[in-house]
């Protein structure tokens, strides 16, 4: 598995260009970066802080950290595999910190793939990023509760969430198991208001803070903190 370095000094970053789309919020004197990879889930949304600034928060902002935001709302694992070989792979350096966070999946159940052919690219995906040197973590699917939600959605969410516990050490480094989190994970919990926004698809605040927390105590051994 691809370790972890802390070295100020190494590659110089890329183009805001080289990673279409990206976002990036600087901190001072970055010995690494920590690339964020999925959909709007890990932006913000409706006035909520954007989840991946709320894990470098719980971390106390470590200062050798950079965080880069790849992700694009309403993209799957289709659209995400197909842009990594440009917008994530090329942000690689040998000697210094590389970790990539990636969260997907829920598009893909969206739009009729079933749960093998989900959880498929979802571990190609940490594959692919794992040969060309990450550090790679990613995080089980939450439940959907909006009007438009597929019947089969849940029942196929429980099984890809099943094949990732199951399999994540042969495409990971790490795993956050959210969907089994009992405030975000359960289908049935009353969390409109409180850890989703009214549109039931965004989250709050409140659930932004719950999944940085998750991550985050993931994080910080591997971190050193």
């Amino acid at each position: 598995m691809p370790a972890l370095f802390f070295l100020s000094a190494g590659c110089g970053h890329q183009s805001p260009s080289a990673a279409e789309g990206a976002s990036r919020d600087r901190v001072s004197d970055p010995g690494g970066i920590f690339i964020v990879d999925g959909n709007s889930h890990t932006q913000s949304r409706h006035g909520a802080v954007a989840m991946p600034v709320n894990v470098l928060r719980e971390l106390d902002n470590p200062p050798h950290l950079e965080l880069i935001d790849v992700a694009h709302s309403g993209h799957g694992m289709v659209e995400m595999r197909v842009r990594a070989p440009t917008t994530v792979d090329p942000l690689y350096c040998p000697g210094r910190i590389n970790l990539l966070l990636y969260w997907e999946g829920v598009h893909d159940l969206y739009e009729g793939f079933n749960a093998e052919q989900t959880f498929e690219r979802i571990r190609q995906y940490g594959v692919d990023r794992q040969r060309t040197g990450f550090t790679v973590v990613t995080l089980s699917i939450l439940p959907g509760r909006e009007a438009t939600t597929p019947l089969t959605y849940e029942r196929d969410r429980q099984t890809v969430n099943k094949l990732i516990r199951t399999h994540w050490r042969e495409f990971a480094d790490a795993f956050i198991d959210v969907g089994a989190d009992p405030e975000l994970g359960d289908p049935d919990a009353p969390i409109q208001g409180v850890y989703f926004s009214p549109d039931r698809v965004h989250m709050t605040d409140a659930g932004s803070e719950r999944v940085a927390m998750l991550v985050a105590d993931v994080l910080r051994p591997m971190l050193g903190h």
